[in-house]
């Protein structure tokens, strides 16, 4: 099931019933929002001309057998309990390529949906040009990204951009059903991300887990100095994890979180300088070489309760 972002379906629809498809699309915005989602079910509609089924729920499984539809993500690799995602390598897209050269068996046309294409090495990117400089009549590309600045700009200018958006909580929350006696909490912890509210559903331990960083959230606005530097030092132990919480805590901090009364223009401007000291922590951790437990101790010592 596909939930939010229904001017993107009725776009995308309109595509298909005027036969005005691009050869390329570039599906791109906050992760857990339904990119891959609603590729697989454009994907699905393109190839056999019908309308967008928004509201089915056929396994993954299901939509891979359908000829003519192909499908390139990333592998992952575990180590222990943290799980890698590998680099798509260019004998993927070589293999895609050839795909693409023959003519739809059943379909239409053939649609190639790229999961993650951020992944792809420069030289699979490189690859992957070639195709979107010469497209072919009968087939349709698709590559979903929460990172597109890290695809070449060459190719980001020969795809059609689809900027997904957060949910409504009222959506998230009718997705959910009232009667759940945690609907309103799975909503909160859900970010406006139907990806995650599905997981928080059906997964009891990471429900708690995502109630451990709200809770670790509220500590680390109004504890004492030992404290901060120990949850500094439990979430550098995963930089992964510690990247979603901090985004957690964003999400929460623009949500008026955090417990603090006073003058709602100093309570806004120190929220704001709160949430982009997290956002430039973010951006140490994922894109240089800082040591997280430092990024994080220096962080949590400048956040005080005046934030909130």
């Amino acid at each position: 099931m596909f939930i939010g972002n229904q001017k993107i379906v009725s776009r995308l629809q309109k595509a298909i019933s005027r036969n005005t498809l691009s050869h390329a699309y570039l599906f791109t915005g906050p992760e857990h929002v339904g990119k891959l989602t609603l590729a697989r079910k454009f994907a699905k509609s393109v190839i056999f001309g019908s309308e967008i089924d928004v509201c089915s729920s056929a396994p993954l499984s299901d939509e891979r057998q359908i000829f003519d539809l192909m499908m390139i993500e990333p592998e992952r690799e575990k180590k222990g309990e943290t799980v890698r995602e590998k680099n798509i390598p260019v004998e993927k897209i070589r293999q895609a390529q050839k795909d693409l050269s023959l003519f739809p068996l059943r379909g239409k046309r053939k649609v190639l949906i790229i999961s993650q294409a951020e992944k792809l090495t420069p030289e699979s990117q490189n690859a992957l040009l070639k195709t979107l400089e010469e497209p072919n009549p009968t087939s349709v590309i698709i590559l979903t990204s929460n990172n597109p600045e890290r695809l070449l700009p060459t190719i980001r200018s020969r795809c059609q951009r689809i900027l997904f958006s957060l949910v409504d909580d009222g959506e998230i929350h009718r997705s959910i059903g009232a009667k759940k006696t945690n609907a309103e909490e799975i909503t909160l912890l859900s970010m406006g991300r139907p990806g995650i509210s599905r997981m928080l559903e059906e997964n009891k331990k990471e429900f708690e887990k995502h109630k451990q960083i709200r809770f670790l959230f509220q500590e680390a606005l109004h504890s004492g100095v030992n404290r901060k530097l120990e949850i500094a030092e439990n979430l550098s132990k995963d930089a992964q994890r510690a990247v979603s919480a901090l985004e957690m805590w964003i999400w929460f901090l623009r949500r008026g979180e955090g417990g603090e009364k006073g003058h709602s223009g100093q309570k806004t401007q120190s929220c704001f300088g709160a949430i982009e000291k997290i956002e430039i922590s973010i951006q140490l951790i994922t894109q240089s070489n800082a040591n997280t437990r430092l990024v994080l101790e220096n962080l949590l010592l400048d956040l005080s309760s005046s934030a909130a």
